[in-house]
């Protein structure tokens, strides 16, 4: 008996120095990204890619492996956009990432048949949620900018006449048939003129005289990146655009690159707030963004690195809780981001504060409270 208990005691000791505490190993969120990272629309896919990619550089190898990106070019294009979902859906990813547009609307059904997985839509649908419930945005919207060109007719007692000018896309066609136009005629702005275009008309001398023969007051125009250059030195060269009479849309920000500052000079233009901030993080930000990429920062650059911050948020969380639904987790976000606190709304919509900016004399600034 002595014996046996000398026994017991040395196996013990043995498996107790031998042991030796094994970190737990969490299981990876996986996130398949379904996004135009060539063709015309990819100043947005890239840019969400790069905006990722920036961020998990500056996380450590043990955290950066907590989320794992899977990136697929849909080149813009549907067959390619659904090929890419069907190959991805197959491996069951815990969250996907889809855009823009025009490729969302090829996959819409089939992520709706998803009814547990959480969906970020890079799409400037005014409502978000109105198919899939389960989509998330850490992108500005449609509908936050309908409300801002609306404040800025209101304001303005001149108007009579309102020329509009949009790209042929569900989104912007929802935005000015059930926001827009209806607001108009509550202000008794009855006298509009609606123009539409297809996506990829690039010659608006047409449109241009006709916007001339209509003699407007105020002028809307909508189009994606490769639209707006032609779009806008059509009408300047019919001298259409005078000071305070027109507003463009958000993606005249991504366009400005391909744009020398006189022709943008005066252009009001829907830009998210934090564009024109002097906070020195933010500043910081795009100063490191400078010196990896050797260009500029787009703002979806931005809100491509907030969405990367939800993600880890969102693994981190899982680590400490796995009782809970990534689903649920997602919708409880709440957390100091770059350019703001990052947390969801009843929509789905991260909180996003949009301005007019303009530039005078070559300079961004902010035009809303010159104007209102």
């Amino acid at each position: 008996m002595h014996v046996s208990k000398k026994i017991i005691a040395l196996i013990f000791f043995i498996i107790l120095i031998s042991y030796t505490p094994v970190e737990s190993q969490s299981t990876p969120i996986r996130v398949s990204c379904n996004l135009p990272l060539s063709g015309d629309l990819s100043v947005y896919g890239t840019a969400i890619e790069e905006g990722v990619r920036f961020y998990q550089e500056s996380l450590a190898n043990n955290v950066k492996d907590k989320v794992i990106f899977d990136w697929q070019d849909n080149a813009g294009n549907g067959v390619k956009t659904l090929s890419a979902a069907k190959m991805q859906l197959e491996s069951q990813p815990d969250i996907y990432v889809s855009g823009v547009k025009p490729q969302y609307m090829v996959i819409e059904d089939i992520l709706v048949q998803r009814t547990n997985m959480p969906n970020f839509a890079w799409i400037f649908d005014s409502f978000l949620r109105a198919k899939n419930k389960n989509n998330f945005r850490t992108w500005v919207n449609f509908k936050s900018e309908a409300d801002l060109f609306l404040k800025y007719i209101e304001k303005k007692r001149n108007i009579k006449k309102v020329a509009i000018i949009h790209v042929i896309t569900p989104t912007v066609v929802e935005q000015q048939n059930t926001i827009v136009l209806p607001a108009l005629e509550k202000l008794g702005l009855t006298d509009y003129l609606v123009v539409p275009y297809q996506i990829d008309q690039l010659d608006f001398k047409s449109i241009a005289l006709k916007i001339k023969s209509f003699k407007p007051d105020q002028i809307f125009l909508s189009g994606f990146q490769h639209n707006m250059p032609s779009l806008i030195r059509s009408f300047r060269a019919l001298s259409l655009i005078k000071e305070g009479n027109t507003v463009a849309t958000y993606d005249l920000l991504d366009a400005i690159s391909l744009m020398r500052t006189e022709e943008l000079e005066g252009i009001r233009f829907t830009m998210p707030a934090f564009l024109l901030s002097v906070d020195d993080k933010i500043e910081n930000w795009k100063n490191r963004f400078r010196l990896r990429f050797k260009k500029d920062p787009l703002y979806t650059h931005i809100y491509a690195h907030e969405m990367a911050a939800v993600l880890y948020d969102l693994a981190e969380r899982r680590d400490q809780d796995n009782s809970k639904s990534i689903l649920e987790l997602l919708s409880t976000t709440n957390k100091d981001g770059l350019v703001g606190k990052l947390a969801f709304n009843q929509d789905g919509d991260m909180l996003t504060e949009v301005t007019y900016g303009m530039f005078k004399n070559g300079r961004l600034i902010d035009s809303e409270h010159q104007d209102l």
